[in-house]
């Protein structure tokens, strides 16, 4: 004679209304992350809405680059935050569009256009080149006409990044390839140069 076992799940199916498997009592979320408990048994037992400039299933891994923010899912130009070596959140402008798998942090940005004595009015950072610490509206990255990061940010994203590159007028016009320079950083730091 054969018997019939039946085995309980330890584990409820439940409508998105009643859910409650407990998963979010142990506050999973790291660096302030908001945890959601996930019903759905093929799937995590809980989801983490990580604060800006966090990423990760727990939000356990800070975002130090517009590539970490790519590679976390994000695909719009603009304003994100990103953290430096203290933690500390740091707006950048992130360009996703331009190439193809590519992102690029904005670490300078500067207007040309002549005032009305004829001169160019904005000509601030002529005679200061990236090695030199000369920040300028840098919680403003969305200030085209004057913005630049410390140093310490510059090298920073440095550090997370393989390339720069130099093109004007890119907020009007993107990138115009005739007016466009890109050098991979171990071959030419643009901080000795510019």
């Amino acid at each position: 004679m054969r018997g019939i076992t039946f085995f309980q799940p330890p584990w409820k199916i439940c409508s998105s209304d009643s859910c409650h498997n407990g998963c979010c009592q142990s506050t999973p979320c790291e660096n302030g992350g908001t945890c959601s408990v996930v019903c759905d048994i093929r799937a995590k037992r809980f989801k983490c809405a990580c604060p800006p400039g966090y990423t990760d299933h727990k939000c356990q891994e800070a975002q130090r680059s517009c590539h970490d923010i790519l590679l976390s899912g994000s695909h719009a130009n603009g304003i994100y935050l990103i953290r430096n070596e203290a933690n500390e959140t740091l707006k950048v402008y992130c360009d996703f569009d331009s190439e193809p798998g590519a992102a690029w942090t904005l670490i300078q940005s500067y207007s040309l256009e002549k005032g009305q004595t004829g001169r160019i009015d904005n000509d601030i950072f002529s005679a200061k080149p990236l090695f030199e610490d000369f920040p300028v509206n840098e919680v403003s990255p969305d200030d085209w006409s004057s913005y630049r990061l410390s140093l310490a940010d510059i090298k920073l994203i440095g550090t997370h990044s393989t390339h720069w590159r130099a093109t004007c007028e890119f907020p009007t016009v993107g990138i115009d390839f005739r007016d466009y320079f890109r050098a991979l950083l171990h071959d030419y730091d643009v901080k000795r140069y510019l």
